[in-house]
This record gives structure tokens, sequence and C-alpha cells, in this order.
């Protein structure tokens, strides 16, 4: 149990490194290429698009979780807010675990990397 509470964590702490990084991303892009002035309007459109998204989501599950919270008082339950927290922690892994592992695949078209040719 302690396994994945700390593998929890762990990925926790790893994805929000890597959203504090996005912002600065364009920078350090721009230092790479030499060309301080160059813009990335499509890149600065999805960073600003994946934020609205996630802060949006993060809002709906925080309502989710307020809910459970809620029917578990009026169940007459014991630590419904515990409950409420449990759900928005819940809902929330859920789609930062689909963002993680679905991150990559961008990648892979990148490169052109197909799937069945890993096998051959």
């Amino acid at each position: 149990m302690s396994s994945v509470l700390s593998d929890s964590i762990l990925i926790l702490l790893t994805v929000t490194f890597i959203l504090l990084e996005v912002s600065s991303f364009p920078i350090k892009l721009r230092a790479i290429l030499g060309d301080p002035k160059q813009a990335f309007p499509q890149f600065t459109n999805f960073i600003i698009d994946m934020k609205r998204f996630m802060v949006l989501k993060t809002m709906i599950n925080l309502a989710a979780g307020i809910l459970v919270g809620i029917w578990m008082y009026i169940l007459g339950v014991q630590f419904p807010v515990l409950w409420g927290f449990l759900a928005f922690l819940y809902i929330i892994f859920q789609i930062w675990s689909i963002f993680i592992c679905n991150s990559g695949q961008p990648f892979l078209h990148l490169f052109n990397w197909d799937r069945g040719q890993q096998f051959l």
C-alpha cells in the first residue's frame, strides 16, 4: 500500500513540475533555435487551451467532490468531507493518468514510428 501511495505522490510531483515548465518552454525553444524574436502561435494557443481545459476540468471535479461529500452527509456516512475529497482525487488521478499516457503518442508520430514496426 505504501508503494502505491509513494508512486502516486511521485507521479503527481512529476506532472506538477512538467506543467510548471510548460510556460517557459517557448523561451528555451527560442534560445535553442537561435532566433529570440520567433513566435510560436500554434504552441502558445495549445498551451492556453491546455491550461483552460485543466482549470475547467479541475473545477468540474471539485464540484463533483463537493456533491459526493454532500450526498454522503445526507446519507449519514461517517467522514463525508473525506469521501468527497477522495472522490475528487480519484477523478483527478483518472484525468492525469490519461493525459500522461497519451502524451507520448505525439512524439511517436513526430518521428513517424508505427507500433507495428517496433516488432519487426
